[in-house]
């Protein structure tokens, strides 16, 4: 879990999850105690009334304003936030993801063969994105690979004795790109806020973590 090593290396410490949607903000303070993660507090924050609209309402709002919004939600008695240390979650929308399949070689030959392959999965230049991949643990090889897949991401091996060719097994790859733009809005954002973002995450992930968590609990 990302947000454990990250921050949690030492019991007693807390750090904060941060989640923008279009119609408030949302956080949640956590501290690790005897290897869980344990709720320390937590609030909400209507951002409508932030552009003179109703609660509720869903909204777009400058840095600025985003900001602002967050620190008056971290400031109410209620709420009572005590850490500076924090990771933000990216809207699904605003990220692209595709599963790869790619040969299953060591992982410092797949940092330079992964960004490559990706390329036909991303449809703007990877200089304007942060790119991101991590192999899928235990996947299952499909079947009937493309001849365009066969020539540019499958490495074959040849026996020199026989001549015959050994196909490598394959794994699943998970790739994630996010426009650089929409980083450094939600840098600024924490950066106004007073903020330490330790990481992004895309909201997905977040969500998916949170419900294995607690169904396990």
């Amino acid at each position: 879990m990302a947000f454990f090593s990250k921050f949690f290396n030492q019991d007693d410490v807390s750090a904060l999850g941060i989640d923008i949607g279009s119609s408030a903000i949302k956080i949640v303070q956590l501290k690790k105690k005897n290897g869980q993660a344990v709720l320390e507090t937590y609030g909400e924050l209507a951002l409508g009334p932030y552009a003179g609209l109703g609660v509720g309402q869903a909204v777009v709002l400058a840095s600025d304003k985003l900001a602002q919004a967050l620190t008056d939600l971290m400031k109410e008695k209620e709420v009572n936030i005590t850490t500076k240390k924090c990771g933000i979650s990216i809207p699904f929308a605003s990220s692209l993801m595709s599963v790869i399949e790619m040969p299953d070689v060591s992982a410092k030959q797949l940092a330079v063969m992964v960004p490559l392959e990706a390329r036909k999965y991303i449809p703007v230049p990877v200089s304007e994105v942060m790119l991101d991949w991590s192999v899928i643990p235990k996947s299952e090889i499909r079947e009937g690979d493309s001849s365009e897949y066969a020539t540019t991401a499958e490495r074959v091996a040849t026996d020199q004795g026989t001549g015959t060719q050994t196909t490598l097994p394959k794994v699943d790859v998970l790739i994630v790109a996010i426009h650089n733009e929409t980083v450094v809005r939600y840098q600024d954002i924490v950066a106004r806020s007073a903020l330490e973002a330790g990481f992004f995450e895309i909201e997905i992930f977040s969500t998916a973590r949170s419900y294995s968590f607690f169904s396990h609990h």
